[in-house]
């Protein structure tokens, strides 16, 4: 479809006013899916996206998923009840999710200790629970297992390398490579191993989500 672009206008305010005049004669409501907003770096990205959640019409709404919060202004939508938000407890399995998910991943389901202890130690971490079980398949020393499970594990170090680690630049890296050196740190000690540069890297971290 070629869009007219209005006299006297930026492309992008262009492109985005005749993206708001389509969405305005749609008839049926629609659903414009986002995920991994996260990799986006662009300001005229944010920009835009700020721009069309503000002027677009009620039949039109946006899932955006993300491993961290956007950098978008949401506090307007959210005080007029336009957003609606999921966070990583609100999408947090439940004792009842876990079983339900493992009756269909397992051939012999865990017993109700060994459930809440994986659940546990996965904190209803949906894709954890799931790595878990297709890790738990076939094997005979259940209880053994679970009691030893971690993030050690190479099914969980495999996802973790792809979806997470491998979204990060050098220096993140870095940072989480020397710090990851001890069980428990305090702030004093990443602070010595990072050279003083713990309070940046620690921000950023919190902010990508990357603590769980």
């Amino acid at each position: 479809m070629k869009l007219r672009m209005p006299p006297g206008q930026s492309g992008v305010d262009s492109l985005l006013s005749a993206i708001l005049e389509l969405l305005a004669e749609l008839s049926e409501p629609c659903i414009l899916v986002l995920d991994d907003y996260h990799l986006i770096a662009n300001p005229l990205v944010h920009h835009s996206m700020s721009a069309l959640l503000e002027h677009a019409p009620s039949s039109f709404r946006i899932l955006m998923i993300s491993r961290t919060i956007p950098s978008i202004p949401l506090s307007r939508l959210r005080v007029s009840k336009r957003l609606s938000q999921l966070n990583a407890e609100d999408l947090r399995f439940t004792i009842e999710e876990a079983d339900d998910l493992q009756r269909l991943t397992l051939s012999n389901p865990l017993t109700e200790t060994e459930l809440a202890l994986l659940e546990a130690k996965t904190e209803g971490w949906a894709a954890g629970l799931l790595l878990a079980f297709l890790s738990l398949q076939n094997r005979q020393d259940t209880a053994a297992y679970i009691q030893a499970f971690s993030g050690s594990h190479r099914y969980i170090f495999d996802y973790l390398a792809d979806e997470v680690l491998g979204g990060l630049d050098a220096p993140l890296l870095d940072f989480l490579l020397l710090t990851s050196i001890a069980d428990r740190f305090t702030a004093e000690l990443a602070d010595a191993i990072t050279r003083n540069k713990m309070p940046i890297f620690f921000w950023t971290c919190w902010r990508r989500a990357i603590f769980f």
